[in-house]
C-alpha cells in the first residue's frame, strides 16, 4: 500500500458538445444530464490506496465534471463510496441529505465557488495533495486540491458526501461550474 502525497493532475479535455447533449453514460453507467459532461484527467492512478484519518481508502473514480446553463445532477445516493467535490471554476451548490427527500429540514447546502475563471482552467496547475491538518500533532489527514494560476495558489478543501448519503449538484444559470471529483471506497 502506498500513501498519496502529491499527484499532479493532467489537463482537462473537453467533451464534444454533441456528446454533452446526447446523454452519454459515465463509466459506472450513470446517465449524464443535459449540460453536464465528464472528463477523465491524466496523472491519477485509480485503484491507489490512501490513508485518511487513520482509515484506508481506495481511489475508485476521479475526474472533472462540468455544467453549463441551468443544469443539475439528480439527487442520488453514494451507496458504497464517499465522494469528494473540489470546485475549480464557476458557482453552484452541493446539497446533501441523509433522507434523499432534499426537504429544507433534511438538507445541508454547501456553496461551490471555484477560484478560477473558465478560461483559466486550461493553463492552471492542479495537484491533489494529502495534508495533515491536525491540531497539536494529532493526525487528521485530508485531501486538498492545490490550484495554481499565474502567481496565485489556492488550497481547495472538498465538500464530502459520506458513504450511503444522498447528494445533488445545482449549477448557477449564469456561471458554468467545473469541479474535480474523487470517489473513495473504504477498504476493510
Amino acid at each position: 500500500m502506498t500513501n498519496l502525497e502529491r499527484i499532479s493532475i493532467g489537463p482537462i479535455t473537453k467533451m464534444p458538445e454533441s456528446e454533452q447533449l446526447s446523454g452519454p453514460r459515465d463509466k459506472n453507467g450513470v446517465p449524464r444530464m443535459k449540460g453536464i459532461c465528464w472528463s477523465e484527467p491524466t496523472g491519477i492512478a485509480e485503484g491507489q490506496t490512501i490513508i485518511l484519518d487513520g482509515k484506508v481508502w481506495k481511489i475508485a473514480v476521479v475526474g472533472f465534471q462540468e455544467g453549463r446553463g441551468y443544469a443539475g445532477v439528480r439527487g442520488h445516493p453514494e451507496p458504497t463510496q464517499a465522494e469528494l467535490v473540489f470546485p475549480v471554476a464557476g458557482i453552484g451548490r452541493m446539497q446533501i441529505s441523509s433522507q434523499g427527500s432534499f426537504s429544507p429540514e433534511a438538507t445541508i447546502t454547501h456553496a461551490l465557488v471555484g477560484p478560477l475563471k473558465p478560461e483559466q482552467i486550461a493553463t492552471a496547475e492542479l495537484t491533489l495533495t494529502l495534508k495533515d491538518s491536525g491540531p497539536d500533532g494529532k493526525v487528521s489527514d485530508r485531501l486538498i486540491l492545490d490550484v495554481t494560476s499565474g502567481s496565485k495558489t489556492w488550497e481547495i478543501p472538498p465538500v464530502m458526501t459520506p458513504v450511503g448519503v444522498f447528494h445533488r449538484t445545482v449549477i448557477s444559470p449564469n456561471s458554468p461550474l467545473t469541479y474535480f471529483v474523487v470517489k473513495l471506497e473504504p477498504v476493510s
